[in-house]
């Protein structure tokens, strides 16, 4: 089975989130490219201000959303000395507005040597996707948009 995976960057973890689990998993790679945050604001790029890259990335998964089709997004939240990525993976065959999302969430520091946290995984789902932005929920975390 195909899988759509975005990966997005978060500042801080979602472990004990509700849905939430961890162990032995891998944080997939992004078919769709790697989009970075401001690290002054923590907010993604707005699609006028991105660079080629983010925007083709940001297309890619936003089509893809759209049809609930399999594609992926990396988004990098970082820091000073801590950071933090996640994976949105979207399984498709669901039905438009409820695509079934699977986030790998795995956060980074560059204290005392350098460390990497387990994979958390959480599911979430594609609450709605316009020409705009793609939505993800997931629980115990505010909505995220990807715009298009």
């Amino acid at each position: 089975m195909r899988r759509v995976i975005i990966a997005i960057a978060l500042t801080t973890a979602a472990a004990g989130a509700a849905g939430c689990s961890s162990g032995t998993a891998v944080r997939p790679a992004a078919s769709c490219g790697t989009v970075r945050t401001n690290p002054l604001n923590g907010l993604l790029p707005t699609s006028k201000v991105a660079t080629g890259p983010e925007q083709r990335a940001y297309r890619c998964f936003t089509a893809a959303a759209a049809t609930c089709a399999a594609a992926s997004i990396q988004v990098v939240y970082s820091g000073v000395d801590f950071g933090s990525a996640v994976v949105y993976a979207i399984d498709p065959g669901g039905t438009l507005a409820r695509c079934p999302v699977t986030a790998y969430g795995q956060g980074s520091s560059a204290n005392f040597g350098g460390s990497t946290s387990p994979v958390q995984i959480t599911h979430c789902r594609a609450a709605s996707v316009t020409s705009m932005t793609a939505r993800i929920t997931c629980p115990g975390q505010q909505p995220f948009l990807i715009p298009a």
